[in-house]
């Protein structure tokens, strides 16, 4: 079989696996009809769940974890780890300079500042072992998570185990 055939293949399947999950057999005056009024983005989401749970996670998501465990050097897992915590440092930053807390954003300014010049890109995390302490922001606090009020509605789409979520104003 040649590269170009299973190029060509290997699109159809895709195609069709991220397709399968915009198939619908109601109408959309059905499906307006029938949602919920506490969620006009339910459709959306269930659809979303759906697709990450019956095809991404176990076809794509699984696989790809498994074969990083198994076939990536703990060293390198490591470093790419740190990398990619250095690389949150300055959202993390930017989100406590909004949350006024000077304090905790020259303390994640310091962090990333010692990781990227001293640490190799944020690949070793010097600042740890500096004694510059870290503090873990949880998501439900990032940003514009505390300046929501409650009549708000949401719009969450989860692609690799990543939360994405959209709070739209009730007009």
């Amino acid at each position: 079989m040649s590269s170009n055939v299973r190029k060509a293949l290997m699109v159809s399947l895709l195609s069709i696996l991220f397709m399968s999950g915009c198939a619908s057999n109601r109408t959309m005056a059905e499906k307006e009809a029938t949602a919920h009024p506490d969620d006009p983005f339910e459709g959306f989401n269930r659809a979303m769940w759906t697709v990450n749970y019956d095809y991404l996670d176990p076809y794509v998501a699984r696989p790809v974890s498994v074969a990083y465990v198994d076939y990536v050097p703990s060293p390198v897992r490591y470093g790419i780890s740190n990398f990619l915590s250095n690389l949150e440092e300055p959202f993390s930053m930017v989100n406590s300079l909004v949350m006024l807390e000077g304090e905790q954003a020259s303390n994640h300014f310091g962090r990333f500042f010692m990781n990227t010049v001293f640490g190799l890109g944020g690949l070793i995390d010097v600042a740890s072992r500096a004694e510059f302490p870290t503090k873990e922001t949880e998501s439900s606090v990032m940003l514009w998570g505390t300046m929501v009020s409650e009549t708000d509605r949401t719009l969450c789409s989860r692609f690799m185990a990543q939360r994405h979520c959209v709070r739209v104003p009730v007009a």
